[in-house]
């Protein structure tokens, strides 16, 4: 089983703050993707939602990160839409696969694969 992309984004419309966090919440029945978004000051979830992610979608990472950016997208849209004055989010922080990124040929040559932690990682 994949182990599943999460994405976060803050917004800032009509002078307010808004964490948004989607990620996928494994259960007995399935995945589930889930979307909260919480308010700045509190921390209290003032929306949600909810949906399966299909086992079709879940086989592997780069398939199911698409159906969760998606949700996680189509929530910010929604929730800006309500605010008269909707400022555009902020950049969201990305999930950086650091084992594909130190495979790359032009990081090998940088590094000193041989004998250390990453390199036991990475198969060197």
């Amino acid at each position: 089983m994949p182990v599943f992309p999460g994405f976060n984004t803050n917004i800032t419309p009509d002078g307010g703050s808004y964490h948004i966090q989607t990620q996928v919440n494994s259960t007995e029945k399935g995945n589930q993707i889930v979307t909260l978004v919480y308010t700045a000051s509190s921390g209290e979830v003032c929306y949600s939602k909810t949906s399966e992610l299909a086992a079709a979608d879940s086989v592997s990472r780069e398939t199911a990160a698409v159906i969760i950016e998606k949700q996680h997208d189509d929530v910010i849209s929604l929730f800006l839409s309500r605010h008269k004055k909707a400022a555009k989010p902020r950049p969201r922080n990305k999930n950086v696969d650091f084992c594909s990124m130190y495979s790359k040929p032009e990081f090998r040559g940088k590094l000193n694969l041989e004998g250390d932690f990453l390199g036991s990682i990475l198969g060197r």
